[in-house]
């Protein structure tokens, strides 16, 4: 079985490489500063290093290096009306002769090390912003796993996109009619992203999580919640849109009180909705 899914794998990469040369003019890609694209829509930072319970110092310095040796590559991407942003196509396979280092790699429920590893911190930090951005998400695959309580957790669960070049990507296409250019850089303490336009998109746009819960199965403890996108009228306030982005459910890998067990919305029969994130002025998310 094993042997069969890496067969699979190996394919799913064949063919996306010979789709990247077939369509490689539909995506986007870095271009020098333009003018007219002046205006912050959103920005977003994520800490470099976290409480991972236990991950190497080793395997956290190995994390940054592969984020500052990636980050140059997607800085400055422009995505062009319709255009598609791809993750796995700008940043490239990691390789020891490239200057990339082992880092942490989620594999079999847990941690371990692998060669480039860390950089799905640049897919949760996109793939947020993305939301954001009203981007159309073409792919985007959920992690596997729970590995962390919520201690010092800022944003739902499930709000991030896991990556595995080139065979997990984050797609992005962009449904307005003007540009979006990309800016990401690192300072000594944080990934940060920012996008830029020639103009505010006229609405804003929020991140609401519903039905979450905890539950057992199968003899271990499960997380799932929904994910809704909304578009809102700026200045009134009003609704114009609301989409489910993400259904979200992975094994929790750390202990659960059973009192959050027993006080799931589910068993309650309550459909709890919570604002988790919303545009802090007009124009301007701060994801």
């Amino acid at each position: 079985m094993d042997a069969l899914y890496g067969v699979k794998v190996e394919l799913h990469k064949l063919r996306r490489l010979w789709r990247w040369a077939r369509e490689a003019r539909g995506y986007a890609r870095p271009e020098p500063l333009a003018a007219g694209m002046d205006v912050l829509v959103c920005r977003h930072s994520s800490p470099l290093v976290r409480d991972t319970a236990g991950t190497e110092a080793k395997l956290q310095a190995g994390k940054i290096q592969n984020l500052r040796l990636t980050v140059p590559r997607l800085d400055g991407t422009v995505i062009r009306p319709g255009k598609v942003f791809s993750l796995a196509f700008l940043a490239g396979k990691a390789t020891r002769r490239a200057g990339f280092q082992p880092g942490p790699e989620l594999r079999d429920g847990r941690l371990q090390p692998g060669m480039g590893g860390g950089r799905c911190q640049i897919s949760n930090l996109l793939y947020w912003m993305a939301l954001h951005l009203d981007l159309e998400i073409v792919e985007r695959h959920r992690h596997d796993y729970d590995l962390f309580p919520d201690a010092g957790r800022t944003l739902p669960f499930g709000s991030g996109a896991t990556f595995f070049w080139n065979y997990l990507d984050l797609q992005l296409r962009n449904p307005h009619p003007f540009p979006i250019r990309l800016r990401l850089w690192l300072t000594d303490t944080d990934l940060v992203g920012e996008a830029h336009a020639p103009q505010p998109l006229p609405y804003s746009v929020r991140v609401v999580e519903t039905d979450h819960r905890f539950y057992r199965e199968g003899g271990s403890v499960w997380r799932e919640n929904r994910l809704w996108r909304e578009a809102v009228e700026t200045g009134s306030g009003r609704l114009l849109r609301r989409e489910l982005v993400a259904e979200n459910r992975c094994r929790v890998l750390y202990p659960v009180p059973e009192e959050v067990l027993a006080q799931s919305p589910r068993q309650q029969g309550d459909s709890q909705t919570v604002q988790v994130a919303s545009a802090r002025q007009p124009g301007v998310r701060q994801a």
